[in-house]
């Protein structure tokens, strides 16, 4: 933090004008010594101090977007107050010629008009730059604490998410779009509770979409620990909801795809009852494959993915 020098101020200079006033008439230095005053007091420091950028910044781009906003708050704020210092330089230069020519004014009272004069240019050069500020927070940079998702899951980990593509799978897609599976089989009419199941099975797996994409993008990252849990952790456990039985907050009643299926097959039997023989139907053929292979799905892929996500939150 660079100190506005206390000769700077209109406390200081009332302080010691009364003879000057007296003598000289007025001068003009006080009210521009309240202007380099208020320009002073817009600064605010803290967006040049890297000790206090650093408790909040998680990320290089957190760093680049400080020194950004200290660049812009410099030439809003401080090229302004040098502007102003400056006009006080060469006013207090001027008087100070006057008051020279003045026998009657006292050599001290000039020599403190001199002061004024040097101080406010030499402190107007001394905030023409602030590179070492800029530096110290640029150096935050080197300092960050990221962890790499790779050091911290399983060699297995990322192979078996890859491999997790439920949301993919055909079966999945058409029991979110197929308009045969909102169709009571026996009337054949459209049901509205399977109507509205397929609605949100179509929204489960675009959920699940977009967060296997997510997080397949932090391969081999480093991040900060607030963006592992944005970033992976988050997503992560999406997908699991989205998957599982229980589905993400705000889901409500149908869960995730496998609940999906457990209320498709239970209100379609209800529709049917009285004739067994639609459950040989094509629709109920999908299901059952869908069923089985999520289920495998979730013992072998799911469960050990959702240990090493377990691991992973307990090390952040």
């Amino acid at each position: 933090m660079h100190r506005l020098p206390p000769v700077l101020t209109e406390a200081s200079w009332n302080k010691n004008k009364g003879t000057i006033a007296k003598m000289a008439g007025e001068t003009g230095i006080g009210a521009q010594m309240k202007k380099v005053d208020t320009a002073y007091n817009k600064i605010v420091w803290a967006k040049f101090d890297a000790a206090a950028i650093g408790k909040t910044a998680t990320s290089a781009q957190d760093v680049d977007d400080a020194v950004d906003a200290a660049k812009k708050h410099f030439t809003a704020v401080v090229e302004p107050l040098r502007t102003e210092l400056r006009k006080l330089g060469d006013l207090a230069t001027e008087t100070e010629k006057k008051f020279a020519k003045n026998k009657l004014i006292p050599k001290s009272s000039t020599q403190h008009v001199g002061t004024i004069a040097k101080t406010a240019k030499d402190f107007a050069v001394e905030l023409k730059s602030f590179d070492a500020e800029m530096a110290a927070i640029e150096k935050l940079k080197g300092t960050l604490k990221t962890l790499n998702l790779d050091s911290l899951v399983s060699a297995k980990f990322w192979p078996i998410f890859k491999k997790l593509g439920w949301f993919q799978r055909k079966e999945g897609l058409l029991l979110a779009t197929d308009p045969r599976f909102t169709m009571n089989l026996v009337t054949n009419q459209p049901d509205k509770d399977l109507v509205k199941l397929q609605v949100v099975a179509k929204q489960r797996i675009a959920e699940a979409a977009a967060a296997f994409k997510t997080v397949k993008a932090q391969e081999g990252k480093s991040l900060p620990k607030k963006d592992i849990k944005t970033k992976f952790l988050a997503p992560s456990h999406l997908i699991f909801d989205s998957f599982g039985t229980m589905g993400p907050p705000g889901a409500g009643e149908f869960g995730g795809m496998r609940g999906l299926l457990g209320y498709w097959a239970a209100i379609q039997g209800n529709l049917i009852k009285g004739h067994d023989d639609k459950r040989s139907t094509p629709e109920f053929k999908v299901i059952l494959s869908y069923a089985n292979f999520l289920e495998k799905t979730e013992e072998i892929l799911v469960n050990q993915l959702e240990e090493e996500i377990d691991k992973l939150d307990n090390t952040l």
